[in-house]
């Protein structure tokens, strides 16, 4: 049933209790989809469980596919445990696809999951506002984002982060790739 209300200073003092030896505890806010902190904790319990927001590869790959080749360099920014990296080499359309997360434990699980392929993929622990946009500059012919940009504009600090994040992937992209956002926002929003 339902618990009556009690004002626990009003309790206190009833109970000759001197209620200014208590202090309130108020309740942590909930974390969001911005918070870096609520991915580290996600990813702690999931970060072998394969997930893919939004949509999956087949749902994307008419779209996708005329813009890979064998040849294909692809940035995949906010990778999570998504298997579209995976299932874009073993079809043939990237010979290597870099995967970047904020979540050191999962880009480190990813990189123990994927040794054996190194050579097709490379993990890394980056805030996607923070590429090493020198060393990777015009490398990418794709740089793909699925549901990171709504995700960081679920936070603080949302709009900022985001021009941040998308001046970075513009510089790593060469002159003729393409920037891949997957999201659920309109697209006068995006």
């Amino acid at each position: 049933g339902n618990v009556p209300f009690v004002d626990s200073t009003a309790a206190s003092s009833m109970a000759g209790v001197d209620a200014s030896r208590f202090q309130e505890v108020k309740e942590p806010p909930p974390l969001e989809y911005g918070d870096a902190t609520y991915w580290t904790l996600r990813y702690k319990e999931k970060s072998t469980e394969p997930f893919d927001w939004y949509l999956k590869w087949e749902q994307l790959k008419e779209t996708l596919t005329p813009w890979l080749s064998a040849e294909s360099e692809v940035l995949m920014l906010g990778c999570g445990t998504s298997l579209i990296p995976e299932q874009m080499v073993s079809e043939g359309l990237a010979s290597s696809i870099v995967c970047v997360d904020q979540c050191a434990e999962l880009i480190e699980a990813l990189s123990e999951k994927y040794k054996d392929k190194e050579e097709a993929f490379h993990f890394e622990a980056l805030d996607a506002a923070q590429l090493p946009v020198t060393d990777w500059a015009e490398r990418f012919d794709v740089v793909m984002d699925k549901a990171m940009l709504d995700a960081i504009l679920s936070g603080r600090q949302g709009r900022p982060k985001a021009e941040e994040v998308l001046k970075a992937a513009l510089a790593v992209l060469k002159p003729s790739g393409r920037y891949v956002c997957i999201s659920h926002a309109r697209l006068g929003q995006r």
